[in-house]
């Protein structure tokens, strides 16, 4: 899509995600670089009749239970780095 923009693009865009599960480890960043002009705008819509799904989490497991308190380690995780 920066390219676009680069090159000059004119117009409002539409840009359609797919349905599915997008894992992401970073965040997404939206710049001046992502903006086409102050009168035109780059807009992200699900695909009709599908569902995208981004997901920065991390599946948890191991799950126990102790006088009724729900425990994970996550010693082993991304989770616990950053």
């Amino acid at each position: 899509m920066r390219g676009l923009i680069a090159d000059g693009l004119q117009q409002d865009v539409a840009v359609l995600v797919r349905g599915g599960r997008y894992v992401v480890r970073d965040p997404i960043r939206f710049t001046p670089e992502d903006t086409i002009s102050e009168t035109h705008s780059v807009t992200y819509l699900a695909y009709p009749g599908e569902e995208p799904v981004i997901s920065g989490g991390e599946v948890v497991s191991g799950w126990n239970k102790e006088e009724g308190i729900w425990e994970a380690d996550l010693s082993g995780t991304d989770s616990c780095n950053g």
